[in-house]
Formats: structure tokens, sequence, C-alpha cells
């Protein structure tokens, strides 16, 4: 089973929300977003203020600033946001932001810019006190891997959700002998 990870927290969707409105709302929200990324300020005491002012702060409880507070997280996260508002701007385009466990060793971020959004995908190294998926997250996230082969059938293809609130008929973990 793979440790890589790739979801919403509700931090990347406050992110989306924010960056994502009218083309007016947008403008604005990029101004606001340059300011502060440009500012001395660590990013956690980015994050209250930008939520402050919102009204709506992201909540950390997920991803914790433990691994953001400082050195080259806090650094990285800044200079690749203001190169996504750059090209979102630039584009008239909305910002769309993923997290993804266990796929480096080292924290790093890319930006992907496409015809209808600029998609940002924040790595972070396994083992970094950050969990491998979000149960708060409104957007519902699945894993789908090889299982155990049992005898000399085909593996089975497990399913594992990784971000969204687990409802009814949805289980956390359900294993499929579909090919």
């Amino acid at each position: 089973m793979s440790n890589v990870r790739i979801y919403k927290s509700t931090a990347a969707e406050f992110v989306d929300d924010f960056f994502g409105g009218t083309k007016r709302s947008r403008a604005a929200a990029y101004e606001q977003g340059r300011k502060l990324l440009n500012s001395r300020q660590p990013l956690a005491g980015i994050t209250q203020q930008f939520g402050d002012a919102n009204r709506a702060a992201p909540t950390y409880s997920e991803g914790g600033p433990n691994w953001l507070q400082g050195g080259d997280a806090d650094r990285i996260m800044k200079e690749a946001y203001r190169e996504a508002i750059d090209i979102a701007q630039q584009l008239d385009v909305p910002i769309e932001t993923f997290w993804v466990t266990g796929a480096t060793e080292n924290f790093e971020m890319q930006v992907c810019q496409s015809a209808d959004r600029v998609t940002v995908f924040v790595l972070i190294p396994g083992g970094r006190g950050v969990p491998d998926g979000s149960k708060k997250a409104q957007a519902s996230t699945w894993s789908f891997s090889p299982g155990k082969a049992a005898g000399r059938g085909a593996a089975p293809v497990v399913k594992t959700q990784v971000s969204g609130r687990t409802s009814g008929r949805r289980a956390a973990k359900k294993r499929s002998t579909r090919s």
C-alpha cells in the first residue's frame, strides 16, 4: 500500500474559496494575498491575519503550524503562492490547492498552470506530524491501490477514503475485485 495521499484539507478549501470567487472578488483577494505574502510576518501570523480579515480562519488542527512555522516551509509556501497569484491574476483564473503527503523527502510545492485554473500542490514528507488525510474537509478524495492477491485470483483493488466526511454507504475502506 502506498504512503502517498493527495487530498483537500480545511485550510486548502479555505484558500480555494477565497481565490475562487467572481472576477471582481478574485482580483481583490489576489491583491490582499500578495500584500500579506510580501510582509515580513511568518506564515502562521499571515494565516491568522488573513482569517481574521475574512471572518473565517483556516484550521490547522489537521496539519499544525509545527512544520509551517519558520524555516524552509514558510519561505517556500510564500514564494509558491506569490507565483500562483501572479499567474492566476494574469489569466483571471482561480487557484486550487491540494495537500500531498509522503511523496517526497523534503517539503516542496508545485504550481501548475492550466487554461482554467492554477493548481498548487503542497508536498509534505511523511512523518512530519501531518496526517495522511482529512476527515474535516468538505471535498472527498479516494485512493485506489492494489491489495494482496488471495490464491491464484487477481489482486483486489483497495479503495480508501483519504478526505471528506464518511457517510452512510460510503465506507472508509472497501475492497473490490473489479478490474
